[in-house]
């Protein structure tokens, strides 16, 4: 199981949340929040995380719907 997709795979590429954030044209607070699961990256945004980040299809489906999950538990 994944801690978070989007942490799990920016620390195998071996970027800071502030790399990744130039990378996707946002602030390293939005990274921040993707990955304390606060908020969701809008879809134009996953697009460009799952290529910079060399994030398979089927795991980025996985780890949105692990997220999601987590979240709903919460609540």
């Amino acid at each position: 199981m994944m801690d978070n997709i989007f942490r799990d795979y920016r620390r195998a590429c071996g970027y800071t949340q502030c790399q990744l954030a130039d990378m996707v044209g946002v602030d390293q607070t939005t990274v921040s929040k993707w990955e304390d699961e606060i908020a969701y990256p809008h879809v134009s945004q996953l697009l460009i995380l799952q290529r910079v980040l060399h994030i398979p299809d089927q795991q980025m489906l996985n780890g949105l719907r692990e997220i999601e999950s987590r979240r709903r538990a919460r609540q």
